[in-house]
């Protein structure tokens, strides 16, 4: 992870201000507080790239509100062996294990506020063991 200017306006256009429930991984979350500055007169601010979610898995930049220099994270990691995100690998794994469904995870989602309902494909939860 890098620090780098968001020059291109149209990402930042497209980067929302945060809010509702997120499941965050928190290393992954202190690696980026690691990363960013904060210029004397700017003060930090954590957006969202909306379009770049994966089911529970968000999309961030911290971003330095004077000079727009931005560190990208995510809130998952990936799981090696299929490339999918840990959160929508675990949430299936424990909605399987719980014996609860997609739309109960669905449910769940929307009364949390939560991005990402449904946080998995249907295929994957019929697939969990």
């Amino acid at each position: 992870m890098s620090s780098a200017p968001i020059k291109k306006r149209k990402l930042y256009d497209r980067l929302e201000e945060v809010s509702g429930y997120r499941i965050m991984d928190m290393k992954k979350f202190s690696a980026a507080l690691l990363e960013i500055h904060v210029c004397k007169d700017g003060y930090l601010q954590i957006m969202e790239d909306t379009d770049a979610q994966k089911g529970l898995c968000c999309k961030f930049y911290l971003v330095c509100s004077k000079c727009l220099t931005g560190v990208p994270f995510r809130s998952s990691s990936l799981v090696a062996h299929d490339r999918s995100y840990d959160v929508n690998h675990r949430m299936t794994t424990a909605a399987a294990k719980i014996g609860i469904g997609r739309q109960s995870l669905t449910d769940l989602c929307y009364m949390m506020n939560m991005p990402g309902a449904p946080p998995v494909t249907e295929s994957n939860c019929s697939t969990q063991p």
